[in-house]
């Protein structure tokens, strides 16, 4: 069935319509999607323009018999199109895999039979068509010599397709159909003069849209309502549809009235009364003229007579009120506004919202434009121009107008454009030299808007709070930041200094500013969206530089101060919410990026430290590190080295750097901090104490794990005094006194009473979602654990993950840390399985959130390795470690005390894989990364015992392989332990180990004993070597006898290192 555009109502199906349309037949190759919609397009605008066209897609319907119908349709068209493609080229030629496109190959050959059976009409009745983006080569083979038609179409547009559609119609190209209009007894008839067609135009998708809602929208749908920003193009989109029907004859009659007042309305509906009604039925005055003009329109007029009217920039439904064109299946209306009030809408009024160009439509526009001027920048320099115009359509058509008059590059605009000091008007051609036809630089036309939106109720308040709007983000705003105490503050600041008498007036409610947004959204200057709080409100970034160049420079600032407070009142304590978390940060980015130091000229204020804190939680320490640093040197330099606010700065800065890995570094700064707070406030100030509790963690965390017991244990009693028991930094500084007692040489303080009372204490204190309490479960938790409670901390650790993940989210830094402990948890119980499932989703998670390069994913990566290995063998566990010692050197460094970590458990796995020395190897280099750190002597004392435990291993393993008779892999094993001083102590164990078991003057005890000094001796202690040997041999000679074998060699060795050249004989 074929649907009539605008003005034209449900008609039969177009085969047995107008006896005088061609019958078109289109054959053509589902090449793909795109391809097969275009070529449906393009049957679209034939249709529209007067063909009969018959396309397999569409009648589909006809039956089985299609090849048989296909047969009859070609033998009965006017004319066959053929679109050329290359898997029609393919097909036709016989070049396609069988069963693949039988369609075109029984087409195809269709079409070859009739070069022979109709060779005289042949070459006129079949015409090669070439789409946009195709080219001419992928015409069929079969149809160059018998076919003197080819259309290249430029655009699948009426204009585009006019010389094909000419021909179909049999008309010289340039002419105009020749049947003459129905209904009121003349060729078409249009009232008003749209603007001139926009030079460049450019066809978009919402062009589409629009055709497609009216096709679509058959006698229900009859008003269709193009609304948007200011400069998304409406009138040029209305106009551009408009024109489309009438050159198309698909309307008889086109009224175009410039809607911007009643009365504009009143005098273009009478101006039509005079086109079309005798003049005995015209009325006196505008107002009855354009009443009888509307009943004629109802009534009918003419036997089918199809009508268009458009009403163009309607500013308020009241213009309309009984004005409304009537519904009629034979007419349509089409509407523009930038109000889109709700009054406008109706069953029968179709809203379609105009946006802004695509990037590939904005890039298209420019190139063209520019090319048409004569002036080629890259593609490059246009996308990035678009991107700066934010891709509005108004903006970029007076940009390409303004750099061709001022001959300067696309790149010296953008330079102007980014200099907030240049304003927008500065930038827009002269008034009589803007391009398409407009009135008004961008700048100006949005004030007009501006305007009309401060006269909505409430009054005098849609201005301020665009202020408000144009410093904040333009890709979405919280409604909360616009209606809290702050703002309000400010807009009720702004209320009296305009009031004639600032003692009559009333603050500013909530209520009032969320009134004026929508009064902005009224007149298209923002949108607003209540059902996405967190981003409620959107605004195009040249409204808000229009906006910001009214202002001066102190009003900027005094506004900036007032959102920096609105944007803290609305923070959260505890970022819950990781998309309002993100649309906070990106509006405190677009603040400060309009204020300069405003900020911290005299105070800092509290949403910067907000904003620091908020990146390091969303897993980002390291960038908030960077951040706090820059601010503390700023700060510094604006209030001086002992402001106060200056202090919480560098708290932040201590505190992300220990975060992003860096324990020492944290360490040392807190120590700075304290110094400093100690000098300025005292010792025992609240916020001294607040820093010397935070410093003791950061202490534990440099692996001064007794140093760090001693410290909580002398400062909680001050803190208990001081702050109060249940103060939050008193209860966290008792979890982490508990936390590192675990981890001192004697471990201490086991009592799980004294964490279930914290743990009970804060919830009671905090309620059960507050970080104090979610860290005294997570403590209580781990503590059952280590206690061998494992069960209960299996249970303890899945509430603790539920409550989190219902108050934080799944993917917080903060429930990361706790699932991990989950799955230790796990692993402790047995579950092994279980644990590997749950980090591999962790490890997933970490990695979108925190980035492969941030130490909590490293920390999953390695507790994935080591449970791996115990499931699935220690080869596992060696491969997914070495793989992460590398990168952990890359990122860490490769001093720190995360690679000797990793060390130390490679070294283990390898040794459970056979291979002792390189354990020994790993261990080693673990062991002296941990004797050059200043870590805790019983955690070097450990790493001394692992190395001595596989350098016995590889010490017996050398034994074993002497006693099996294979000297040469024994002395190989001995040639490794040259490599570690340790491996001294080993020989002695070993020595001892074989005395007691075989006795002191063993054959084999004896044989160590020598295999202890060639290693001496190889480690260049030659002097306890010569008295190792010379004893040796008299024990040997005295248990073996003076000529035994053994006895030889040692005899041997001690005579050769005797007459060996030394520096002390």
């Amino acid at each position: 069935m074929s649907q009539g555009a605008i003005g034209e109502p449900d008609a039969a199906d177009a085969r047995d319509g107008d006896a005088g349309r061609p019958h078109v037949f289109i054959s053509y190759a589902w090449e793909n999607e795109k391809h097969k919609s275009s070529v449906g397009e393009l049957a679209r605008l034939l249709r529209n323009g007067g063909a009969d066209v018959w396309l397999d897609d569409i009648e589909a319907e006809r039956g089985p018999q299609w090849a048989r119908e296909t047969a009859d349709e070609i033998e009965t068209a006017d004319f066959v199109l053929v679109i050329a493609s290359p898997a029609y080229k393919r097909r036709a030629a016989g070049e396609e895999e069988p069963g693949t496109g039988r369609g075109v190959v029984w087409e195809s050959r269709l079409l070859m039979e009739f070069a022979f059976t109709h060779e005289q009409d042949w070459p006129d009745r079949v015409l090669n068509v070439v789409l946009p983006g195709g080219t001419a080569e992928d015409i069929p083979f079969f149809l160059l010599p018998n076919s003197r038609h080819r259309y290249e179409l430029r655009a699948l547009t009426h204009q585009g397709v006019r010389p094909l559609l000419n021909r179909l119609l049999r008309r010289p190209d340039g002419a105009d159909r020749g049947a003459p209009s129905r209904g009121v007894g003349r060729p078409p008839l249009r009232v008003g003069q749209p603007p001139p067609p926009a030079a460049w135009f450019q066809d978009r998708e919402v062009m589409s849209a629009l055709r497609h809602k009216v096709h679509e929208g058959g006698t229900t749908v009859v008003c269709q309502i193009l609304d948007g920003f200011g400069g998304v193009g409406k009138t040029q989109l209305a106009a551009h549809y408009a024109q489309e029907r009438f050159e198309t004859r698909t309307i008889d009659l086109l009224v175009w009235i410039s809607a911007a007042s009643r009365d504009a309305v009143l005098y273009g509906y009478a101006e039509a009364a005079k086109a079309v009604l005798p003049e005995s039925a015209l009325a006196d005055g505008p107002e009855p003229a354009a009443r009888a003009f509307l009943e004629w329109l109802a009534a009918a007029p003419a036997p089918g007579c199809r009508w268009l009217v458009v009403l163009d920039d309607v500013p308020d439904p009241a213009t309309l009120n009984h004005l409304w064109p009537p519904s009629t299946p034979l007419g349509r209306t089409l509407l523009t506004t930038r109000r889109p009030d709700a009054a406008l809408f109706t069953e029968e009024r179709q809203r379609v919202t105009v946006g802004l160009y695509t990037e590939a439509e904005a890039l298209s526009y420019l190139r063209r434009s520019l090319a048409g001027r004569g002036r080629t920048e890259s593609d490059e320099d246009l996308a990035a121009l678009a991107a700066d115009l934010g891709h509005l359509p108004l903006a970029l058509a007076q940009a390409g107008a303004y750099v061709t008059d001022a001959a300067i590059s696309v790149a010296e605009y953008r330079a102007l454009l980014a200099d907030q000091a240049v304003p927008l008007d500065e930038l827009s051609p002269e008034d009589d030299a803007l391009p398409d036809g407009q009135n008004l630089p961008m700048a100006r036309a949005w004030a007009l808007s501006v305007e009309r939106a401060d006269r909505l109720g409430p009054a005098g308040l849609a201005r301020p709070m665009l202020q408000l709007i144009s410093m904040l983000s333009p890709d979405g705003i919280p409604e909360t930041v616009l209606t809290c105490g702050s703002a309000l503050a400010h807009l009720t600041a702004v209320r009296r200094a305009l009031a004639p008498d600032a003692g009559e007036v009333r603050d500013v409610t909530a209520r009032e500013a969320r009134q004026a947004v929508r009064a902005l959204h009224r007149l298209s200057l923002v949108l607003h969206d209540p059902g996405t709080p967190h981003r409620a409100v959107h605004v195009h970034r040249l409204v808000q530089r229009a906006t910001r160049d009214e202002m001066t420079r102190d009003r900027r600032e005094a506004l900036v101060r007032s959102l920096a407070d609105a944007l803290a009142d609305v923070w959260p304590h505890m970022d819950r919410d990781p998309v309002l978390a993100q649309v906070l940060r990106t509006n405190t980015t677009a603040l400060t990026g309009h204020c300069g130091d405003a900020l911290h000229r005299e105070r800092v204020f509290p949403v910067l430290n907000l904003f620091g804190h908020s990146l390091g939680h969303a897993g980002q320490a390291a960038v908030a590190r960077d951040y706090f640093r820059r601010l503390a040197q700023a700060a510094t330099e604006a209030l001086g080295p002992d402001h106060a606010d200056l202090l919480e700065v560098r708290t932040g800065l201590a505190m992300w750097t220990g975060e992003a890995g860096d324990d020492a570094g944290a360490l040392a700064a807190y120590d700075a901090l304290i110094a400093d707070g100690e000098r300025l406030n005292g010792r025992d100030a609240e916020s001294t104490l607040l820093l010397r509790a935070r410093r003791v963690w950061w202490l534990g965390r440099t692996g001064a794990y007794q140093a760090a017991v001693e410290t909580c244990a002398e400062l909680l009693p001050v803190m208990q005094h001081v702050l109060g028991e249940e103060h939050p930094a008193t209860l966290n500084l008792e979890q982490v006194h508990a936390h590192w007692q675990w981890h001192a040489p004697e471990p201490t303080g086991q009592d799980l009473a004294g964490y279930r009372n914290r743990a009970g204490r804060a919830k009671q204190v905090f309620g059960p979602d507050h970080p104090v309490t979610f860290s005294a479960r997570s403590s209580l938790a781990h503590a059952l654990e280590r206690d061998g409670a494992v069960e209960e901390a299996v249970t303890v650790y899945a509430d603790l993950v539920d409550d989190m993940q219902r108050a934080l989210g799944a993917k917080d830094p903060r429930t990361l840390n706790v699932r991990r402990g989950a799955a230790a948890a796990r692993r402790t119980a047995g579950q092994v399985d279980e644990a590997i499932a749950e980090l591999e989703q962790l490890l997933a998670d970490a990695a979108e959130v925190l980035g492969e390069e941030d130490g909590e994913y490293l920390t999953v990566r390695f507790e994935l390795a080591v449970l791996r290995g115990q499931r699935d063998g220690a080869d596992t566990a060696v491969a997914l470690l070495t793989e992460l010692l590398d990168d952990t050197r890359r990122i860490r460094g490769p001093g720190s005390s995360a690679v000797a970590n990793v060390l130390s458990h490679l070294g283990a796995w390898r040794g459970e894989a056979g291979d002792l020395a390189g354990a020994a190897a790993a261990v080693q280099e673990s062991l002296h990364m941990l004797e050059s750190g200043g870590t805790e002597q019983y955690i070097v004392d450990r790493g001394r015992k692992a190395l001595r435990h596989w350098l016995l291993r590889l010490l017996a393993e050398a034994h074993e392989k002497d006693v099996a008779g294979e000297p040469a892999a024994a002395a190989a094993r001995r040639d490794r332990l040259t490599a570690y001083p340790a491996a001294e102590d080993a020989y002695a164990e070993y020595i001892a180990f074989a005395a007691d078991q075989l006795g002191p003057f063993h054959a084999q005890t004896l044989t160590l004993r020598r295999h202890l000094a060639h290693w001496r001796l190889h480690t260049g202690d030659e002097t306890r070597a010569e008295a190792d040997l010379a004893a040796l041999l008299a024990d040997q000679s005295r248990a073996l006898g003076p000529h035994a074998y053994d006895t030889l060699i040692t005899r041997h060795l001690l005579h050769e290192l005797r007459l060996s050249p030394r520096e002390d004989r």
